[in-house]
């Protein structure tokens, strides 16, 4: 555990990883149809670089790698009473070094990194999408494993451990997780 933040946004993060054969993850955890359809319905959608619509096949992408490995984050908020809207402040430390991580990987092996869901966090003042610019950091951004039609939550549990969990109550949940993967 490396405590990470600071203030009533301080949070306990364990960090993750594990291996796994890419073909055989794909074939089992990747039902695009129902992922999409879950993109549509968010208000990020083909608004930000790393959502689709994409202009390529993420799995035309995907195929040509023989491993993956995933990366997690388990944060656990030291204040408990931290409101759902706050929950980015209380997981941006831990983003942070998990794509760090995630990228340093793909710096060394090459591949394609997925990274979380949610919004990315390297254009405090906006994508570039909505104006039909390209991306201000393409060496950053990376889409989600959802975007590119994975199931995170079993991802979560089978290769990682991790149950996710969900906030409820307008408060974020007791404990929040990040999963990543590098494609090689």
């Amino acid at each position: 555990m490396k405590l990470m933040g600071s203030g009533e946004t301080a949070a306990e993060v364990e960090f993750l990883s594990a291996d796994a054969d890419a073909g055989e993850y794909i074939s089992s955890y990747r039902n695009a149809d129902a992922c999409m359809r879950a993109c549509r319905a968010c208000p990020n959608f083909g608004k930000t670089w790393i959502c689709p619509p994409f202009d390529y096949d993420p799995l035309d992408l995907l195929r040509g790698f023989g491993r993956v490995t995933f990366y997690g984050a388990v944060i656990r908020p030291v204040c408990r009473d931290i409101a759902v809207e706050r929950s980015l402040e209380v997981m941006l430390p831990a983003r942070r070094e998990l794509e760090r991580q995630l990228l340093e990987a793909c710096d060394c092996r090459g591949g394609v990194v997925l990274a979380f869901g949610g919004r990315c966090s390297h254009c405090p003042q906006g994508c570039t999408r909505p104006e039909g610019l390209p991306c201000r950091h393409p060496d950053k951004a990376a889409p989600s494993l959802e975007s590119y039609g994975f199931d995170v939550v079993a991802t979560a549990s089978r290769y990682l451990g991790i149950d996710l969990l969900w906030s409820g109550d307008g408060r974020i949940a007791e404990r929040l997780s990040l999963v990543g993967a590098h494609f090689y």
